[in-house]
């Protein structure tokens, strides 16, 4: 568990300042989490525009400067403000504050909006804006909400703009600037079996049916975290309660970067009745990073399995490579590659396992169907075959 809160840490202090200058913001929940597991998550953020909310009540904007210990040097904003110093547990929530507005206003200048009609701008990060457009221009559309702000949004994060003529419903417009966008894919936070670092939005869901035998169902409990819950019901009716088992799967994720997702979770099979006094099982914990949209992204994961029962065991670390990419509104491609590197350095077989197919997709259903390649198997069994359906809810078109 150290070495993945250690490498977590590291790519957070890689990637996190990378991101941009602020208007709204990603939202990490710190309250549930581990001392330590905060301590990581806060350390990558040194340097960052952030709002700390404390348990007081209050919040608090500015910069981290350094994370030491239980303590966070923190530099309020304001001409004159004074650091403070603000204990990790008193932290229930931070915010990276990122932008996503366009840098330069001279972007606009170019033509101004042609009457006063409302507008309703909704950005690829799925944030939207309501107000009136009051110029345009080659890489940015200026518009003065009804709150009396004015923002300058890149036409590049921009996903589409629909009219309001008065109160009625509005209309989509259809410009260069705002093709007709792909439907939202409610089957990106996963692959065939292993996980994206793409989340669930809060009361989003789906039902799995894998292998026509085991079951799963996802719940995004927030933005940030995800339950999974499922088992091979069938085995329940053979020998019960022997034969009873339960799969439990928690993964927190977020948006570190435009197009870049973190996550990190833990698997487990419970086997409460399979020999010893002590419930038996095994699984694994993981960290994910996932690059691209939601119509092409390949992720790379390290999971750290083990076993536990009378005695508890973990073994060397797995990688998974996996990647999709969505041809079209109804179908997607998609490969899955669990690599053991440990049993491949010493040529054993079953070192690697790699799984190519399609993904159907016909509004909120989705089926996987695929071949599975097993090193060490070949000769015997060349090819194993996949097969899964899925019905998800809570994913808007």
């Amino acid at each position: 568990m150290k070495v993945l809160i250690a490498a977590l840490a590291v790519v957070l202090l890689v990637l996190m300042p990378s991101v941009g200058a602020a208007d709204s913001s990603l939202r990490v929940d710190l309250a549930t989490m581990e001392p330590a597991t905060r301590r990581v998550l806060l350390q990558a953020m040194v340097g960052a525009k952030v709002s700390l909310e404390l348990k007081d009540g209050s919040k608090l904007v500015g910069t981290i400067k350094s994370v030491e210990g239980e303590a966070v040097s923190f530099q309020p904003e304001g001409e004159g403000v004074d650091i403070r110093n603000v204990a990790v547990a008193d932290i229930l929530a931070a915010a990276r504050i990122v932008s996503e507005v366009a840098k330069a206003p001279e972007d606009v200048a170019e033509a101004e909006a042609p009457d006063e009609s409302r507008w309703r701008v909704t950005l690829k990060s799925g944030k939207a804006y309501t107000g009136r457009i009051v110029a345009m221009g080659a890489k940015a559309v200026q518009l003065a909400l009804d709150d009396g702000v004015t923002l300058t949004l890149s036409r590049a994060k921009i996903q589409r703009m629909e009219q309001y003529d008065g109160d009625a419903p509005p209309a989509p417009v259809t410009s260069a600037l705002t093709p007709t966008p792909r439907s939202p894919d409610p089957n990106r936070t996963r692959y065939f079996f292993a996980p994206s670092a793409m989340m669930m939005d809060a009361g989003e869901g789906y039902f799995s049916q894998k292998q026509l035998g085991f079951s799963e169902v996802g719940i995004g409990v927030t933005d940030y975290m995800s339950l999974m819950v499922g088992g091979v019901v069938p085995l329940w009716f053979v020998e019960p309660p022997e034969s009873f088992n339960l799969q439990l799967a928690v993964k927190f994720g977020f948006e570190v970067a435009e197009n870049l997702n973190l996550a990190f979770g833990a698997y487990g099979l419970l086997l409460p009745f399979i020999g010893g006094d002590s419930i038996g099982g095994g699984g694994f914990i993981y960290a994910t990073l996932t690059g691209g949209s939601e119509k092409k992204h390949g992720s790379i994961s390290v999971g750290l399995p083990m076993v536990f029962g009378d005695d508890f065991m973990t073994f060397d670390p797995v990688i998974v490579l996996a990647g999709l990419y969505r041809a079209g509104d109804l179908i997607a491609l998609v490969t899955e590659n669990w690599i053991f590197p440990t049993l491949l350095k010493e040529d054993f077989e079953f070192g690697m396992f790699n799984t190519f197919g399609v993904r159907f997709i016909a509004g909120p259903f989705a089926c996987d169907v695929g071949l599975m390649h097993v090193l060490g198997l070949s000769d015997e069994v060349p090819l194993l075959p996949w097969l899964d359906f899925t019905y998800n809810w809570g994913k808007g078109p």
